[in-house]
């Protein structure tokens, strides 16, 4: 329904009410890693391993040089590979500062993403999933059908709430599962891989009602013209989608800094009913 470029350099905040009060960590926080065995492949965990009552959920699918890795290498990819800890930790202290964004983010950009942080931070169950390279509907039943239903059956997060997030190829694959399968109120992408954006498409119509998808690209992006392109097409289909420019290349500079930051605080804003970047500039429908 709504396609929403939201510029850094002019990012807009829309403060509204706030779903849980902030400071639910402890001043020094820390973030755990748990690695378990579900429906036959592995899968990581990543938590605070301080906090106060049940999580939204966040399903992680890794990039193509993980996926072709092997199981354990997707399932870690953001662990592994593309600094999600550090990240979480910066984002559970309540401090950003350029180093946060492997030095991609300054000025007025950094100043939105501390005054989005400001809005609270809860926190965020991340479940990291092994997947194929190529999208399969297997892998689409083993996401829905067995580790979200062990995820809320075993993980203390909130039934029924639930994100999913990918980058690259993930990413693409996040789009078709998110939004295909209706299980899902936050889609999120980073650097998405969409040079074929028709599957994504002709998933979206069946989207979860209210769902909001955060298209996350770069300057440097060679994606950058087709996940511009498949924000504009989403404004057709029911959901509400944010497409966000930032500084930097299609690489693990860009995966450590702004991708992982910007992937906590929009399925924190989105699932917590927080406040988030609001229109600086919208397309029409």
């Amino acid at each position: 329904m709504r396609w929403t470029l939201v510029k850094p350099l002019s990012l807009v905040l829309a403060v509204t009410a706030l779903a849980a009060p902030r400071g639910a960590f402890a001043s020094a926080p820390d973030v755990s890693v748990e690695h378990y065995e579900v429906g036959g492949s592995p899968v990581v965990v990543v938590r605070p391993k301080e906090a106060k009552g049940p999580l939204p959920l966040v399903v992680l699918i890794a990039g193509l040089g993980e996926l072709a890795r092997g199981a354990k290498a997707g399932a870690a990819g953001h662990v592994e590979r593309y600094g999600l800890v550090p990240a979480y930790r910066a984002v559970l202290s309540g401090r950003l500062d350029a180093e946060s964004f492997q030095g991609l983010v300054t000025g007025d950009d950094l100043e939105g993403y501390r005054q989005r942080l400001a809005c609270g931070f809860g926190g965020l169950v991340l479940v990291g999933v092994a997947a194929p390279v190529d999208y399969s509907r297997r892998f689409e039943r083993y996401v829905t059908e067995t580790v979200v239903p062990w995820a809320e059956r075993t993980l203390n997060v909130v039934p029924g709430r639930r994100g999913i997030d990918g980058i690259s190829l993930g990413a693409r694959h996040a789009l078709i599962l998110g939004l295909g399968t209706g299980k899902f109120d936050a889609v999120g992408t980073q650097q998405a891989a969409v040079r074929r954006p028709a599957a994504v498409l002709r998933a979206a119509p069946r989207a979860r009602a209210g769902a909001v998808v955060n298209l996350l690209t770069s300057t440097h992006d060679p994606f950058r013209p087709d996940v511009l392109r498949l924000g504009a097409a989403l404004a057709k289909v029911p959901v509400s989608t944010e497409v966000r420019v930032l500084p930097g290349r299609h690489d693990k500079r860009f995966a450590k800094g702004p991708a992982m930051i910007d992937l906590l605080l929009f399925h924190d804003g989105v699932l917590r009913g927080r406040c988030r970047g609001a229109a600086a500039q919208r397309s029409p429908p």
